[in-house]
């Protein structure tokens, strides 16, 4: 497919699902990936997985909420691994999860929590990457996105 020996790599939200098929895919091509979730023991457990099939993976727990959390996270990434070539944001739930429930029946106060993790966990892990790549004048920056987005999902409308 494509080779990204020597490459670093950090999937957010890679602690399962989605996210975890990602890091398998680029750690098979060679990258160095970095799992990160919001829950440590997820992270390690995947990361430790992707270890056992001889790939180089980093446990990475931290809350892409919270820039703090986010560049202390990058910093121990690329402390293990090195700089980050290639952030895929892949984060798109709540750490525990949605609660279906008609937009005009969601309370105003669950917007932010939504917001926060999807967008701005998005703008701080790039935020956060940027300056290196362009420093290095190599990187990339993959979003991944739900159909929900386009098509509406009935009962997860903030979502």
């Amino acid at each position: 497919m494509f080779n990204l020996n020597g490459r670093t790599a950090l999937i957010t939200g890679s602690g399962r699902g989605v996210g975890a098929g990602i890091a398998l895919a680029l750690a098979t091509q060679g990258a160095k990936v970095a799992i990160n979730d919001y829950f440590p023991e997820r992270a390690q457990e995947k990361a430790a997985e992707l270890r056992k099939q001889g790939l180089t993976a980093f446990a990475a727990p931290f809350d892409v909420t919270e820039m703090a959390s986010v560049k202390a996270g990058i910093a121990r990434i690329e402390g293990e691994l090195g700089p980050v070539d290639i952030l895929v944001n892949n984060v798109g739930t709540l750490p525990h999860g949605m609660v279906p429930t008609p937009f005009l029946e969601t309370p105003e106060d669950d917007w932010p929590k939504h917001v926060n993790n999807n967008l701005y966990g998005t703008l701080n892990c790039c935020r956060s990457v940027a300056e290196g790549m362009n420093e290095r004048g190599w990187g990339r920056v993959i979003a991944i996105s739900s159909d929900a987005g386009r098509v509406g999902h009935f009962g997860s409308t903030v979502y």
